[in-house]
């Protein structure tokens, strides 16, 4: 079903795609090799690809919502 989507969009229009996990193991998510390097090959054919490594800021919100002392004082600025 992933493959169909990509595969009708494929130079037709934009996509915008996010994910944690790392391009290697999109095979092992998706079940087949096969079909994962199809999608992979349609994607990266034209893609502008943003890798952002740094803390997570919604861990880092967890982490302030587990804490009420935290909770009530001013939100902290997001890591840079």
């Amino acid at each position: 079903m992933l493959f169909n989507l990509i595969d009708l969009r494929h130079q037709r229009g934009s996509t915008a795609i996010t994910s944690n996990i790392k391009l290697s193991a999109w095979g092992k998510y998706l079940g087949d090799a096969t079909v994962t390097a199809a999608i992979l090959d349609r994607l990266a054919m034209t893609a502008i690809r943003l890798d952002i490594d740094g803390p997570s800021y919604r861990q880092h919100l967890a982490h302030q919502r587990a804490d009420p002392v935290e909770s009530d004082a001013e939100p902290e600025p997001h890591p840079a």
